[in-house]
């Protein structure tokens, strides 16, 4: 039985649609897996499927689950004497 499943021949990355196990999943994102289940109970994490009697998730869905949780710091506003004291240092040329 092949090891990677895939939904086209005409896909760029063939490894991305691959199934994984629950544990592959659990070690991706460093979790436990009574912790994985936790969130599927609740609806939260990655996609997944039930197969027969296993849970599987599809690679692709699993990164694109951690993209969706990427965030990024808003940065903090530089107080005004700071911008004031680097008006200064140009005048005087510094």
């Amino acid at each position: 039985m092949p090891s990677r499943i895939t939904s086209s021949d005409n896909d760029s990355d063939p490894g991305a649609s691959r199934l994984m196990t629950q544990r592959e999943v659990a070690d991706e994102l460093r979790v436990g897996l009574r912790t994985l289940a936790r969130w599927r109970s609740i609806g939260f994490g990655p996609p997944f499927c039930q197969l027969w009697r296993g849970i599987r998730y599809q690679r692709r869905e699993v990164e694109d689950w951690i993209a969706s949780r990427e965030r990024h710091p808003i940065p903090a506003e530089q107080p005004e004497n700071t911008m004031q004291n680097h008006s200064l240092a140009d005048e005087q040329g510094h």
